[in-house]
């Protein structure tokens, strides 16, 4: 980084950008569901796509010494994703009278994205702190940015 284009001082730190496509997948369990008017079972791989989002990240950064060199901790951080869309792909979901399932999350979009959203916020938040972290314990700050 170029000296002056960036400042440890300043907290916290953000950063805003935009994807055309975002995917995850997790693992999925559902005994019941509640808010909905009928049983739904299943559990196996759930893909989720998303299209057209922006990410805003902040976070702060704190100095600490370690082998007589300066480091820095990623920590306390938040994301807030928008999206235009979003497709679900619930690999064995069993819906007892065998209704689309892509019928069944049109129908039930809010309540489906209100469940899912922070999951996939926390998700996406779990790994950019492990891979930031990661990173930071091993390379000392004055490598990283110009005396």
């Amino acid at each position: 980084m170029k000296p002056g284009s960036y400042s440890l001082d300043r907290e916290p730190q953000a950063i805003s950008f935009a994807t055309p496509l975002y995917f995850l997948t997790a693992d999925y369990a559902i005994q019941k569901a509640g808010p909905f008017s009928r049983s739904i079972l299943g559990g196996g791989k759930l893909k989720v796509a998303l299209a057209q989002n922006t990410l805003q990240f902040s976070w702060d950064l704190s100095k600490i010494e370690k082998y007589g060199e300066r480091y820095l901790r990623y920590d306390n951080q938040k994301l807030s994703l928008k999206t235009e869309r979003i497709f679900y792909n619930f690999n064995d979901l069993h819906i007892p009278d065998k209704a689309s399932l892509d019928e069944f999350i049109s129908k039930h979009k809010e309540i489906v994205d209100y469940r899912i959203r922070p999951a996939v916020e926390q998700v996406t938040l779990d790994y950019i702190k492990i891979i930031v972290n990661n990173f930071l314990a091993r390379v000392p700050i004055k490598d990283i940015f110009d005396p």
